[in-house]
């Protein structure tokens, strides 16, 4: 599985932190090019009013890991 995963502003600090619920993630088939999935990451990040996005696979949500960096969007 290959999924987008948004990222807020804390409200207790300046660091970032994982949203929740189910917005907060996109699933995407994993044979997509990553560039692509990046695109379209961060579209749909700025559509659901989150900050940032990072990419992650693996076999489920709680068995994934991170693919890459943080992305803020502007």
């Amino acid at each position: 599985m290959l999924f987008a995963q948004f990222y807020q502003k804390s409200a207790l600090g300046p660091e970032l932190i994982e949203s929740c619920g189910d917005r907060a993630v996109v699933i995407y088939d994993a044979r997509c090019k990553q560039e692509s999935t990046l695109s379209d990451a961060s579209t749909e990040c700025k559509k659901r009013g989150y900050v940032a996005f990072a990419l992650f696979h693996g076999d489920t949500f709680t068995r994934s890991r991170r693919i890459t960096s943080i992305q803020e969007v502007k």
